[in-house]
């Protein structure tokens, strides 16, 4: 049992057709259009999801460092109180 492949089907395209400068025009076209153009496309959402995946860790990893998981304040808030605080105390002892 022989097997063909699709390559032993096709004749191959001498440069005497009358279409053979319309036919490689035409290969180049698909080449372009359908191989590199789709394959950016696909490359391009795997990057932009890669990008949103790495943003929300930035925003996780800054909410982890500068609020309070328990009651939800900010950095600044425990900062400002803190001071604010420790001078009326210091004020109500004078």
């Amino acid at each position: 049992m022989i097997m063909k492949l699709i390559g032993d089907v096709l004749k191959q395209k001498s440069m005497s057709e009358p279409n053979y400068t319309f036919r490689v025009i035409y290969d180049l076209l698909f080449f372009f259009v359908v191989i590199i153009i789709t394959l950016n496309l696909i490359f391009g959402v795997i990057i932009d999801t890669f990008a949103d995946l790495r943003s929300e860790k930035n925003e996780k990893e800054e909410n982890r460092k500068n609020t309070c998981f328990i009651c939800g304040l900010n950095r600044f808030f425990f900062f400002f109180f803190f001071f604010f605080f420790f001078f009326q105390n210091k004020k109500l002892r004078k």
